[in-house]
């Protein structure tokens, strides 16, 4: 025993350090006659030689290492954390012996997560929100582990696919919660007249197109898969249909426009304004969605125009129109949508993009990882990016390899659009032939409608006509021409005129 205790006080004896980025040191505390023999020894292992461990102190065996303001200092298995006073105590008044471990814990973090670079300015906790928890991915954690990795030289398979398995995964998804969507053919109309800028001069054939942006509501219903099919009659040996039968269709009844900004005549016509679209706060925003309610809608998705071809990088019209600004955005918008509805995972929310110059359109729907590397902001610099490709902050996994370019052709889920009419998308045309908004660029009803609406007053089936247009009702309640109870009144009917049942329909 007693040679055991001199080789032990001769040797001194071993400190574990784990630092705040998770790496860990060893620091040899010797004896003070026995330092001239063994410094070249330490040095070559890179450790640390201090004094006699009687007297060594806490705050000298950790002045090398850089400490952060506000971290905290943990000894021991069990992470007894100290105090400054214990700063200046010898080790063996700590309790410290060979093989302790001290721990330098940074301050944490008051957020989970980077708030992402879309985050609304009220919207604290939309960091907290996951769409698609079963996705969400720790990057401060994998990011540790590759540190952690690479400082021990290397890593095995099994390593490697541990870390890959913490990066989202993007690829191909085959099929969304959508089947089909149904446009408003009369609703589609209107939008696409608008894009037409006013700065075009009378007389002229066409002008300057501005690119718009609006929001779709409707009904999600379900149909049979196979519309083709006629219903047979179902007798008692008829078999019960099963759910693979039946799929998940939306049917957009109408469409609504945010009203235009004074400055969005001095922005550029190539690109649309959806600041006010992906907001949706306030108590305007909860007036628009309380009056869809009153009419049994609900936001479906969400529509874009585009002005000219779209090209890749090779100059060539590659045929896609939803680029990764417009991917952002309505990932955006469903994150915003599924938040309202307190629902995660399948989400029914759809992206229309058409072509302002001749109103083609084609539908799509947000992959499940795109709309959850979207609430982690994971995607940079889309705004001022105008490109299919987009660069992430973090990498990714494509093809089985490591990316920082994300396609948004992987972002999307092809899904077949079918035309309908509306049943709160307004007259066919107006009294001169044209398709056009029933209200200003401010939310106001123009004079056409005004007129419209006072030579209707005495004839409850006209005035019922011009009220089965979401634009009029909205206008009406935004400006406090209806109260709540005469609104939800005039809704009521308003939606028993417009399902068909004429007779008896009248306005309050």
């Amino acid at each position: 025993s007693s040679s055991s205790s001199s080789s032990s006080s001769s040797s001194g004896m071993i400190l574990r350090v784990r630092l705040e980025d998770g790496s860990m040191q060893k620091i040899q505390v010797r004896d003070k006659e026995d330092n001239d023999d063994t410094d070249e020894k330490n040095d070559a292992d890179d450790k640390t030689d201090t004094d006699n461990n009687d007297s060594i102190t806490l705050e000298k065996v950790l002045q090398r290492y850089t400490i952060s303001d506000g971290a905290s200092i943990q000894i021991g298995n069990n992470n007894k954390v100290v105090g400054k006073e214990d700063y200046t105590k010898p080790l063996h008044d700590l309790g410290l012996t060979n093989g302790s471990l001290i721990t330098i814990r940074p301050k944490p973090s008051t957020k989970s997560r980077s708030a992402p670079s879309f985050a609304l300015s009220q919207g604290e906790e939309s960091t907290a929100f996951h769409p698609y928890p079963d996705l969400a991915k720790n990057y401060q954690s994998a990011l540790r582990q590759r540190v952690q990795k690479q400082r021990q030289g290397g890593s095995s398979f099994g390593e490697l696919s541990t870390l890959q398995s913490a990066l989202h995964q993007v690829q191909p998804q085959p099929e969304g919660p959508l089947k089909r969507v149904y446009m408003c053919h009369l609703a589609a109309a209107r939008f696409q007249s608008s894009c037409t800028a006013t700065t075009a001069t009378a007389g002229s054939s066409g002008g300057k197109l501005q690119s718009r942006v609006g929001l779709l509501f409707g009904t999600i219903n379900r149909e049979r898969v196979d519309n083709s099919k006629k219903p047979k009659a179902r007798t008692s040996l008829s078999s019960t249909p099963s759910a693979e039968d039946y799929c998940q269709v939306a049917k957009v009844q109408c469409l609504y426009e945010p009203n235009e900004s004074s400055s969005s005549s001095s922005t550029s016509t190539c690109q649309y304004d959806a600041t006010k679209l992906v907001s949706m706060d306030g108590k305007g925003w909860d007036r628009i969605r309380t009056v869809a309610a009153y009419l049994g809608l609900q936001p479906i998705g969400w529509i874009f125009t585009y002005s000219g071809k779209r090209v890749g990088d090779s100059g060539d019209d590659d045929g896609l129109p939803v680029w990764a600004r417009d991917v952002e955005t309505g990932a955006r918008l469903q994150i915003l949508e599924m938040k309202k509805l307190e629902k995660h995972d399948k989400c029914a929310f759809a992206t229309l993009a058409m072509d302002a110059a001749n109103g083609a359109t084609e539908a799509f729907q947000l992959s499940d990882v795109s709309v959850q590397m979207v609430s982690e902001g994971l995607l940079s610099n889309t705004a001022k990016e105008d490109d299919r490709h987009v660069a992430t902050k973090h990498a990714i996994i494509v093809d089985g390899k490591e990316t920082s370019t994300l396609d948004s052709v992987l972002c999307l889920v092809n899904t077949a659009l079918l035309s309908h009419e509306g049943m709160y998308a307004g007259p066919k045309t107006n009294n001169d032939g044209s398709n056009k908004k029933p209200t200003k660029k401010n939310g106001t009803l123009n004079t056409k409608t005004k007129k419209a609406l006072l030579s209707a007053m005495d004839d409850d089936a006209a005035l019922l006509q011009l009220l089965c247009d979401f634009q009029i009702l909205v206008a009406l309640d935004s400006h406090n021409l209806l109260r709540d109870e005469d609104m939800q009144d005039v809704c009521r009917v308003v939606r028993k005129f417009a399902r068909g049942q004429k007779q008896g329909a009248k306005l309050p």
